[in-house]
């Protein structure tokens, strides 16, 4: 995730504070997941059954799972050496939901798919980033 979430959080052109030298490469998931779920509830968002554009709660309460749990599983210092094959598999599937949410359910193509402007839209129009 730490190599994933900041290729991803550039083609969405989050707003990450300068850091200067090394600092910006020593960035973990949990700066990327703070940005994306506080800038998601705004930007982030989906077309409803009625067609009007809704904020993406899936993908905000998926990736606030994920930054919850891989600071508590996969963090050395706070979880203290071993991870149970149950925390593994649900780091798994966590993490491949996050990725997942990047994607357009309905024609499986990434967010960043087509720039109009500002915006970011997927491939239907169906998923967009404002």
């Amino acid at each position: 995730m730490d190599t994933t979430i900041p290729q991803y959080a550039e083609k969405l052109e989050l707003r990450m504070p300068f850091k200067w030298g090394p600092k910006n490469d020593d960035r973990t998931h949990h700066e990327y997941f703070n940005l994306l779920i506080s800038d998601g509830r705004t930007h982030f968002q989906i077309k409803n059954e009625e067609g009007d554009w809704g904020v993406n709660e899936k993908a905000i309460a998926t990736w606030d799972e994920a930054d919850i749990l891989l600071r508590a599983w996969a963090n050395p210092p706070s979880h203290g050496g071993e991870i149970a094959p149950g925390e593994v598999r649900r780091l798994i599937e966590i993490c491949q939901s996050t990725i997942d949410c990047f994607k357009c359910e309905e024609c499986d193509t990434m967010l960043w798919r087509i720039r109009d402007g500002d915006r970011k839209l997927c491939k239907c129009g169906n998923t967009r980033w404002k």
